[in-house]
Formats: structure tokens, sequence, C-alpha cells
């Protein structure tokens, strides 16, 4: 491609940002891009930029000590590239924040043995009753196990796949753990 037509097309197209759709008031878009201009930046930019910063003041409420924390303080330990991590870091320390989608995805976690080495042991801490009733340690997940099974727990959690159809595919991941 010459210079010319790479010129034509823009700047260079970053990979590490995801599109979103938002709805502006037409007051709020106008005064947006204002700002965007006053700072030299895209209308892009600048939202991802002001995001960023309302991190800093998003408060949770961190369930084992009942003390405020900010999204932008627990980023560290809540964000992961890996989609199984993300849903079990966020269940550890915030199980209330679970969306439906999370909630549906996390209960069968916690609902299959296999993921746990076996039958639920009475003594481990119950991680939050108002997802299930079996008690589970998210310290006892057997990890490679989850992620074996995760298009299986996805296809579920949608209602892809029966329930018969999953207990037959975690039990055949059984057999090849097994065997």
């Amino acid at each position: 491609m010459t210079e010319a037509k790479k010129r034509k097309k823009g700047g260079g197209k970053l990979v590490r940002s995801e599109i979103v759709t938002v709805r502006l008031d037409p007051r709020l878009r106008y005064l947006s891009d204002l700002a965007a201009r006053s700072q030299r930046r895209t209308l892009s930019s600048y939202i991802e930029w002001t995001l960023q910063q309302s991190l800093n003041d998003a408060v949770l409420y961190d369930l084992g000590t009942k003390n405020p924390v900010t999204v932008s303080g627990f980023s560290e330990i809540l964000w992961d590239v890996d989609p199984v991590m993300r849903l079990l870091n966020l269940a550890r320390n915030f199980v209330h924040l679970l969306n439906f989608e999370e909630q549906l995805l996390y209960k069968l976690i916690v609902a299959t043995d296999w993921f746990w080495g076996g039958a639920p042991d009475p003594n481990m801490v119950v991680v939050d009753s108002s997802l299930t009733d079996i008690p589970r340690s998210l310290t006892d997940i057997k990890l490679y196990r989850v992620h074996q099974s995760w298009d299986a727990i996805e296809s579920r959690a949608k209602n892809d796949i029966s329930q018969d159809e999953f207990d037959r595919e975690i039990k055949n991941l059984q057999e090849l753990d097994n065997g």
C-alpha cells in the first residue's frame, strides 16, 4: 500500500479499545465535544479519559471489611484478560455486583462438584447463600477444570444446552481427566 493510501485511511487503529454505543443528550454531546476540543482530544478519547477519571470516585463496599473502596483501587484485583478469572475475581470480592448472566455462570460453577474435586465440604465458607445453597470456598476451585468446561458452562447458562447435555459434557471431561 502506498504512503498516500495509508494517510487517506487515517491514523492507526488501536486494538486495545472496544466499541461501546451510548446515547447522549444533544446538549451533553455538544458540551462534551467542546471539552474534548479544549484538550485536543477526539470525543471518543475524551469520554474514555473521563470514564477512567470517574473510576477514582466510584465507590464499592468490600463485603469482607465493610469498608468503601474505589473501582480504581480494586482494578488490579478485579481485571483479568481471562473471562473465567474475571468472573471468579468479582465473585470472590463483590458477589453482590454479579449481573444476572454472571450469576447464572457462577451458580453453575458453584453447583458442579467436579470443579471442586468432589462433594462439597460442609466446613467450607458459604460464598453467598442467595446464589446457591452449596457452601464453597473459591480457594478450593480446580481452575483448569472450569477452563476446560467454559464453553459448556456458557452454553448451559444461555440455555443453549439442557442440564442433561451439560451433565454429559462434564462427565466426558471427567473421564478424559481421569483417563
